[in-house]
């Protein structure tokens, strides 16, 4: 704003020290402008649209016509206003930092514009295009203006380029599990001197599911600064994907007419792991009679990078009597271990093979969630068959007992009575 106070008041001033020409020639002055963007980058299209009025409001021109015949002489006075005729309007620049911008074979000035009375105006944009190698820092190309019979105009414009852009900051874990949904946050600054439009944070790796699919901002002031937050399972094809441990993310955003892109990729570990786990550590190998208690101890592991909570062992299979009803372990941190024992009544099981199913419900930080089933067999038998077959387990072996004993007593018997003879 202190700029272009400056030039317009430098040229105020430059038609009040030349009143003469003022009044005899037609005089346009730039009374304003604008620059869109505000702040162009390097290889960015813009416009510089000025405001060109005739600063000459009470001049005129008299023009006399004389007519002349044998008898008499008659003469005409015409006066009028004089009018500013605009020949041509173009761009002039010391460099080729910011031109004119055309395609092909479009020209590089405007011709003809038009005349203005006194005091008229008219509002001019010119297009421009800044070169790709620009320096940041604030360029002065001039707006141009040819007048027929009049006053030629010279005026800078200020142009400000800067290179900056738009940066993201990443806050996410070290490690993420195959599977398990894991919420990372994104933050995303705008670093320039001016407001930038149509701003959206989309992620680009591939073989990862993230939710939302895309973050839009919208507008975004100086300075400005966005949280943003997503929510990603890492499929199986992600670990043989090229980007195996990064995410990568771009923020696409508008700079006026001009799209532009900032990336970021974050580096992390994917873990072949299976979060919160659950292991059958201790429970009766061998056959188990319909009735009888069992007993039987789960392990639960935290094998995750991060702390979970209100972890609960919940037994599956119906139909069964199990103390606890569920196992209660509450927090665990990542390597945590806690084993989980339960009690099961065994009369309503079938007879046979029977598989026990658990598994565990614990809560992060995006929900509910539940770790792998855990199962377990047990060989059930009915109590009537159990005590059958051990009465005739322990009858096979009396018969062999009851002959020894028949044997011991015939052999003391004969032993005793070979002694009586002797004697």
């Amino acid at each position: 704003m202190e700029i272009r106070a400056v030039l317009i008041v430098l040229m105020f001033l430059t038609v009040l020290f030349y009143p003469a020409a003022a009044e005899s020639r037609p005089t346009v002055m730039i009374t304003d402008y604008n620059v869109y963007p505000e702040v162009l980058m390097p290889g960015d299209t813009g416009t510089i649209t000025v405001t060109i009025q005739n600063m000459d409001t009470l001049s005129s021109e008299t023009e006399t016509t004389t007519t002349k015949t044998t008898s008499y002489e008659s003469s005409t006075t015409t006066t009028s206003t004089i009018r500013a005729e605009i020949e041509t309007i173009r761009l002039s620049s010391r460099s080729r930092d910011i031109e004119w911008s055309r395609e092909g074979f479009q020209r590089s000035e405007y011709y003809n514009i038009g005349a203005l009375g006194p005091g008229e105006s008219i509002t001019i944009s010119l297009p421009i295009k800044t070169a790709a190698h620009t320096s940041d820092g604030t360029y002065f190309p001039e707006v141009c203006i040819e007048v027929k019979k009049g006053e030629n105009v010279r005026f800078p414009i200020p142009v400000k380029i800067d290179s900056s852009g738009v940066k993201i900051s990443a806050d996410a874990p070290s490690s993420i599990a195959l599977g398990e949904i894991t919420t990372i946050g994104l933050t995303v600054l705008n670093t320039r001197q001016n407001k930038i439009e149509a701003v959206r944070l989309v992620p680009l790796t591939k073989g990862v599911k993230f939710s939302p699919s895309e973050f839009p901002i919208g507008t975004m002031e100086p300075d400005e600064l966005v949280n943003a937050r997503f929510d990603i399972a890492i499929g199986d094809s992600f670990s043989r994907s090229e980007n195996e441990t990064e995410l990568e993310f771009k923020v696409e955003y508008k700079n006026g007419d001009n799209y532009h892109e900032s990336y970021c990729k974050i580096p992390i570990e994917v873990v072949h792991g299976y979060g919160v786990r659950l292991i059958a550590s201790k429970f009766p190998l061998s056959t188990i009679m319909r009735g009888e208690m069992a007993k039987i101890e789960l392990d639960t592991v935290n094998t995750r990078s991060d702390e979970v909570k209100s972890a609960i062992v919940v037994p599956l299979t119906e139909g069964l009597l199990y103390q606890p009803s569920e196992y209660y372990i509450g927090n665990m941190r990542p390597g945590d271990l806690y084993t989980a024992q339960f009690k099961i009544d065994t009369s309503n099981m079938k007879t046979g093979v029977n598989n026990l199913d658990f598994k565990v419900i614990y809560k992060d930080a995006n929900g509910y969630q539940e770790s792998d089933v855990c199962t377990l067999t047990m060989n059930a038998v009915a109590m009537e068959a159990a005590k059958t077959n051990t009465a005739a387990s322990s009858g096979g072996f009396i018969i062999p007992i009851v002959l020894i004993i028949v044997i011991i007593a015939i052999g003391t018997v004969l032993y005793i009575r070979r002694r009586k003879r002797k004697v």
